[in-house]
């Protein structure tokens, strides 16, 4: 292996470790201070809204990546067609769950 590419490697794990460090420690951070400043029901209703949210970018992912990434590999010159087709499936879905969400927020208050 190169010098310069074992040093770039290097370099790069140590910054992508260091960022993860970050991240677990400010939300260490965050998650001990957020209850008491929401207080709990504050807290349900943070909850509540991120787990509807997973449900529904669940429904907007739809495995649509994996889906191109199997089907370019299959077929190289379809990729245009595969692609315009996946943005606008998902463009679809995204509105729609847009709504759902919207309509879900209105009656949950």
């Amino acid at each position: 292996m190169n010098r310069d590419v074992a040093q770039s490697v290097t370099r790069n794990t140590a910054v992508m470790m260091g960022s993860q460090v970050i991240t677990w420690a400010s939300s260490f951070v965050l998650m001990l201070f957020l209850p008491r400043y929401l207080g709990s029901e504050g807290y349900g209703k943070l909850f509540l809204a991120l787990s509807v949210a997973a449900v529904l970018r669940i429904i907007v992912e739809f495995g649509g990546h994996y889906y191109i990434t199997k089907h370019v590999a299959r077929d190289l010159t379809r990729t245009p067609h595969f692609f315009v087709n996946c943005v606008g499936v998902r463009a679809l879905t995204w509105a729609g769950t847009l709504v759902v969400g919207g309509v879900f927020v209105y009656f949950a208050g």
